[in-house]
Order: structure tokens, then sequence, then C-alpha cells
């Protein structure tokens, strides 16, 4: 039994560094990726929930990027550090709907922080390989279907470029940027005491130093004194909703002939806050039908955002397309019937 004790320590000792091996390349995988922190409000407003991704490659239309969370206005932080492979300037992309910014080392390469359609937008900076620099990603959604992709490209030298790319100029594969070159931070998940900011004395001030972060600069809704007022009934809000929004054709491009009547409906949802509208978006019965569709949602979306830029809350306006399947009549065989092409907001929180 003496004899065989040697033996018996050496293959304990094996299998022991075998499993610290195995446990230290299996802590290693798993610390791979971002802290992902989910908030409702365009700007942080609500802490919701925190967890790590992989990556930032997201959309969503309806359904929430996470439990809880307000599809339609919302906001989201990841943090973490990047870890490139190479050393290189990278040309960094972000496609996106809305708004992002993005900060490598603290240096902000990505300032896009305002209302877009689907976005590409670009930076870049030189990375060192195998050095650990501090990623911070912040992005929001105002209306309806949300989007965010954070993506990479390196500059290829002179020796990696084929001669197609040295005669007519360098091409960039931009690609999603995997958690291989994430490294999530060490802190455990945030919970909401720690988000939420601490309670205030009522008897002292505001630290001058506090910072406060401002989306989008908007009007603010106009104070009208709604008591005093009539109350605003369907017959009196008809002649505030617009009857002819153009678009350019077969495109979500509003024509600037609909801005008149567009502003004047903006002006009235501001002055009547309680006030919330569903935009629908209708096409002709002509064309391919998953086209239709398309189109339709794309235009009522292109309304709603243009309501938000004038200062109207996206919580107070939803939207859907419904394509050629709601004709007000069926033209005949081959036939168009423009009127099908329209607009309609329906409105609710008036009187009767």
């Amino acid at each position: 039994m003496m004899k065989n004790q040697p033996l018996y320590h050496s293959v304990r000792s094996a299998l022991l560094s075998l499993f610290l091996v195995a446990m230290s390349t299996l802590t290693s995988f798993s610390q791979n990726g971002l802290l992902a922190e989910y908030y409702d409000g365009q700007n942080f407003d609500r802490f919701v929930s925190s967890m790590y991704v992989d990556k930032i490659d997201d959309d969503w239309w309806g359904e929430p990027p996470v439990p809880g969370v307000d599809p339609q206005v919302c906001s989201i932080r990841w943090t973490g550090k990047l870890k490139p492979g190479k050393s290189a300037q990278y040309l960094f992309s972000a496609r996106v709907d809305d708004g992002i910014r993005v900060w490598i080392d603290g240096e902000l390469i990505i300032n896009q922080w305002h209302l877009n359609d689907v976005g590409v937008f670009a930076g870049a900076t030189t990375l060192v390989a195998n050095q650990e620099y501090d990623l911070k990603v912040e992005y929001f959604n105002a209306l309806n279907e949300g989007e965010v992709r954070l993506l990479w490209a390196m500059e290829k030298s002179k020796d990696e470029q084929s001669w197609y790319e040295r005669l007519f100029g360098v091409t960039y594969n931009y690609e999603v940027i995997s958690s291989n070159f994430f490294i999530r931070p060490e802190k455990p998940l945030p919970t909401m005491k720690e988000v939420l900011p601490p309670k205030k004395n009522k008897t002292s001030e505001a630290s001058p130093t506090t910072e406060r972060k401002t989306l989008i600069p908007q009007p603010v809704e106009s104070k009208v004194d709604i008591i005093a007022q009539e109350p605003m009934t369907v017959e009196r809000a008809e002649k505030y909703i617009p009857k002819n929004i153009e678009f350019v054709r077969a495109k979500a491009e509003i024509l600037e002939v609909s801005n008149r009547e567009l502003d004047i409906f903006a002006q009235f949802m501001l002055d009547h806050p309680d006030v919330t509208v569903l935009i629908e978006g209708h096409t002709d019965v002509v064309g391919n039908e998953e086209a239709n569709l398309k189109l339709s949602k794309q235009r009522a979306n292109k309304v709603a955002r243009y309501l938000v830029k004038k200062g109207v809350s996206g919580l107070r306006i939803k939207t859907e397309g419904y394509g050629s399947s709601r004709p007000i009549k069926m033209p005949e065989e081959g036939g168009y019937y423009p009127p099908n092409r329209r607009v309609v907001f329906v409105l609710s929180g008036l009187g009767e």
C-alpha cells in the first residue's frame, strides 16, 4: 500500500491541475460579454432590470427587449471592456433606431443622440492588440420599433489588401462585435436600490455638480388651463385632424405640402395632453401585399416621428399598418383608387 502512495499522489495532483485549468478556462469564458442595464424612458428615467449579454445586436417590434421594459420608449446602457486581437485602426459602426453614443476609454467616437430611422453611423480609433479598453454604449428608442447593433472593421495594411482593393481603394467588411472581444465588469448585477438615486433631504440644496442629462430639446407642452376650456369633443377635434398627408410615390417620405396640417395637429396634441392617437397607414389594393403592408407601417411611423420631433410624447402615440387589407373602395380589376392610400388618425381621450 505504501509503495503505491507516490503514484496515487501524482495522479491526484495531475487531476487537480486539470480541474483547475478547466475551471480557469470556464471562468474566463463566462466573463466574456457586457453588462446591459435597461430603463424605461428616453433618458434612463426608471431602472427596470440588468443582465449580461454576449454582444450588442438586437431589434424588436412590440415585444420588449427584456420583460418589464416599455418597448416603445426605453433606454439601455452597456458597460465592460473591449480587448482587440490585433493592433490597427478600427472603424466602429452603429446601426440604430433611434439614438446612440459610444465611448472607448472615455473618448466619444459616435454621438448620434437624436431620432433616426435606422441610421448607420461610424467613428474610428486606433487600438493595440490584447490591451483592455473601457467601453460604454448608450442607446434610446423613442417610438415603436427599436434596433441597435454595434459593428466594427479593421483598416487593412497594404500587405493584407488584395490587388483589387489596392487599385480601387480599401473596402471595409463590418461585422457585429462578438463576445470574444468583450470582458464584462466583475461587479455583480446592480439592483433597483443601487441604481435609484438616494433620497434628498428636503432642506438641502441640490448639488451644483449633479449631472443633468438631456435627450433632445423639446418644446414644453402648452400650459393650457384645461379646466377653463370647454371639453374637447370629437366634433371640435375634427378640424385639427390632418386630411391630406402626401408621400413620395412608393416611399415613406412625407412631402413638404403635408407639413402645415401636421404642424397644426402637433400643436393640438400639445394643447390637449390627455388625448392619445393611433396612426393607421393604408395603401391601395394594387401591388404586392407584403410590400404594401411594410410601406403602410413605415408611413405611419414616419408621421409619428414627425409629431415626436415637434414635442409630442411618443407615449401618447401608437401606430399600425394595414397595407391593402382595408380599402375604402375596391377598384375595378387592375385599377387604382387613390383615396385608398391614406393615413388615418384615431383619437382617444376626447369628451362626448
